[in-house]
C-alpha cells in the first residue's frame, strides 16, 4: 500500500519514544495501584501536618523555633489523647459493648414499630438482617482472625501516619528546598510561593472540617445524653467520623441516630433527637461549613458535588475523604496557571 500523500512517515526514533512512554505509562500504573495502602497513609499524614501547621506557625511567631514548636504541638495531643484513654475511652467501650450486648433486644423493639413493619412488608426487611446475622455468626472463627487482621493493620497504620505526620512538620520545608533546587533561580520563588498558597489553604481546609466534626459530636453527644441515650458516647464518636464525609455523612448519621434512639429510648426521645440533628444539619451546611469553605477551598458548590463524586467513584470512602483537599490543591495551581496567561495576554496586548 502507497504512503498516503502530505503525511511523513514514522521514524525508529518516534516508535520507540511512543513505546517507552506507554510502558513507563503503564508501569507507574501497576506501581501505583501495588502501593496504594501505602499511598494512602502518606496522602492522611500529608493532610494531617498540614492542618497542624497553623499551629506550629503560631508557636513560630511566638518566638518558638520551629523544632521546639512541633514538639509542643504533637507532646499536646499526645497528652490530649491520654486524657480521652484515661476518661472517655473506657466508658466509650463499656457503652459500646452494651451496645452490642443488647442489639437483639433492640432488634426486637425495632420490629414492633410501624415504620419497620411497613419496611418488612415492601422489602422483607426482617428476613434480610436475619440473613446477615446468620452469615455473621457462622464463620465466627473467620470473624475473628478478620477482626485480629485489621486491628493490628489499623494500629501499624496509626504509628505510621504519626510518625509521618511528625517527619513531615520536622523536614517536609528541607525537602520542598531540595526540589526547589532543580528549577531556575527565577521560578523558584513562585514555585514557593505556590506550593504555600496550596498548604495554607488544605491546610485551612482539613482544620477546619476536623473542628466541625468536634462540634457536631459533641452537640449530639449532649442531645443523646439529656433525652436518657444509654450508648451516647460510641453515637457521638461515629457521627463525628460520618461528620467527615462530604454529602453522604449527615444522611448516615440522621439513620443511624434515629434508628438507635427509637429502639432504645422510645419514639419522643427519637424525635428529639433528630429534631435537633437536623436543625443543627442545617446550620452546618448553610453558615459553618460554608465559612469554612468560603476562606479555604474557595469552590463552586456544585464542583464541590462533582468532586465528591468523582471521588467516592475512583477510591470508595477514602476517595470521598481526600477528594476536596486534593482539589483545593489542582485549584490553586489552575489560578496560578490562568493568571500567567493573562499575565501574558496582557503584556503581548
Amino acid at each position: 500500500m502507497s504512503q498516503a500523500r502530505g503525511v511523513p512517515p514514522l521514524s525508529d526514533r518516534t516508535v520507540w519514544r511512543v513505546g517507552l512512554n506507554t510502558v513507563a505509562l503503564v508501569s507507574l500504573v501497576l506501581l501505583v495501584r501495588a502501593a496504594w495502602q501505602v499511598i494512602t497513609w502518606i496522602l492522611v499524614a500529608l493532610f494531617l501536618a498540614l492542618a497542624l501547621e497553623p499551629l506550629v506557625s503560631w508557636l513560630q511567631r511566638r518566638g518558638l523555633r520551629r523544632g521546639l514548636a512541633v514538639l509542643t504541638v504533637c507532646l499536646s495531643f499526645v497528652a490530649l489523647l491520654v486524657v480521652l484513654l484515661r476518661s472517655v475511652v473506657p466508658l466509650c467501650l463499656h457503652q459500646l459493648r452494651l451496645l452490642l450486648e443488647e442489639a437483639p433486644i433492640l432488634f426486637g423493639k425495632l420490629r414492633r414499630t410501624g415504620a419497620f413493619a411497613w419496611l418488612d412488608s415492601h422489602l422483607e426487611l426482617g428476613a434480610l438482617i436475619h440473613e446477615r446475622l446468620r452469615q455473621g455468626g457462622s464463620g465466627s472463627l473467620h470473624s475473628m482472625v478478620e477482626l485480629a487482621r485489621r486491628v493490628f493493620i489499623g494500629v501499624g497504620a496509626a504509628i505510621a501516619v504519626s510518625f509521618l505526620s511528625l517527619f513531615m512538620l520536622l523536614f517536609g520545608r528541607d525537602v520542598v528546598d531540595s526540589l526547589l533546587g532543580w528549577f531556575e533561580p527565577d521560578k523558584r520563588e513562585r514555585l514557593l510561593g505556590l506550593a504555600q498558597r496550596m498548604s495554607h489553604r488544605v491546610g485551612g481546609y482539613v482544620g477546619g472540617a476536623l473542628l466541625l466534626a468536634a462540634m457536631e459530636g459533641t452537640v449530639v453527644g449532649l442531645v443523646l445524653l439529656s433525652v436518657g441515650v444509654p450508648y451516647f458516647l460510641p453515637l457521638a464518636l461515629l457521627v463525628a467520623l460520618l461528620a467527615i464525609v462530604p454529602l453522604m455523612g449527615s444522611a448516615l448519621s440522621a439513620v443511624l441516630l434515629g434508628v438507635t434512639t427509637l429502639a432504645s429510648t422510645g419514639m419522643h426521645a427519637a424525635l428529639v433527637v433528630l429534631g435537633v440533628y437536623l436543625a443543627y444539619a442545617q446550620l452546618d451546611a448553610h453558615v459553618l461549613r460554608p465559612l469554612v469553605q468560603r476562606h479555604t477551598i474557595q469552590m463552586n458548590p456544585l464542583l464541590i458535588t462533582v468532586v465528591v463524586l468523582l471521588g467516592a467513584g475512583i477510591a470508595g470512602l477514602l476517595g470521598t475523604l481526600l477528594a476536596l483537599p486534593v482539589a483545593a490543591a489542582v485549584q490553586v495551581l489552575l489560578q496560578d496557571v490562568r493568571a500567567r496567561r493573562e499575565a501574558l495576554r496582557r503584556s503581548s496586548a
